[in-house]
């Protein structure tokens, strides 16, 4: 969905959040977009720092399914409502033309240190949003669990070319996600058999060399 369309929905899901007194921020592709530039994305990614209990999760489907079906527009043809799927709860929206969105809301910060992963705030269409940094995002991406994509190899070496990528690794640490990021920046980015960026290669190097000992989790 191209950022037009979807900027609207996010600013109406996150004033809602905000009323709600869930402190959250935005990572992923939404995220990305505000750090570097403007994509498509098929999804919204919001961290919660404090997840609902059971009671307020239903009260918050239902408010919040209102608030995307009227942020939305006339374009929504139907409103697929919350469901709990592991560690997020997720709503998807459908339209009349062009691909669906969904809503994602992640039970992925450890309450115990709420400021794991570094945020800044950033404006959008005059509201202030709380979003990860350079830094966390790719400390983020590459301690993903899962494969890495071809889109996410563009969007790292940008991110690599004005981050702190020493910082990036220390938040991996400090995450327990170096494991993965050694994964994905070895093995799985080799079975791409894509060109890999120099901004990302340095990256890779890094964590290659230096697989733990240089860089200190207490940073």
């Amino acid at each position: 969905m191209p950022f037009e369309k979807w900027k609207t929905i996010l600013k109406a899901t996150l004033q809602h959040l905000k009323t709600r007194k869930l402190p959250c921020y935005l990572f992923g592709g939404a995220a990305f977009s505000l750090l570097m530039k403007p994509i498509r994305t098929r999804d919204l990614d919001i961290a919660l720092l404090k997840f609902p209990a059971a009671q307020q999760r239903e009260a918050l489907s239902t408010s919040l399914e209102q608030i995307l079906l009227d942020s939305g527009g006339e374009e929504v043809v139907r409103m697929m409502p919350l469901t709990r799927l592991g560690r997020r709860l997720s709503f998807t929206i459908a339209f009349k033309s062009g691909p669906g969105l969904s809503v994602e809301l992640w039970h992925n910060v450890d309450e115990r240190r709420p400021s794991l992963f570094p945020t800044e705030q950033k404006t959008l269409e005059a509201s202030t949003i709380n979003i990860t940094t350079k830094e966390s995002w790719v400390a983020t991406k590459i301690g993903q669990p899962k494969n890495l994509e071809d889109r996410d190899i563009h969007r790292l070496a940008l991110l690599c070319e004005l981050a702190d990528i020493e910082e990036a690794l220390r938040i991996a640490a400090r995450a327990d996600l170096l494991d993965n990021a050694r994964e994905n920046l070895g093995n799985r980015l080799s079975r791409l058999g894509l060109p890999i960026p120099p901004s990302l290669e340095k990256l890779r190097k890094l964590v290659r060399e230096q697989p733990g000992r240089a860089i200190d989790p207490a940073r």
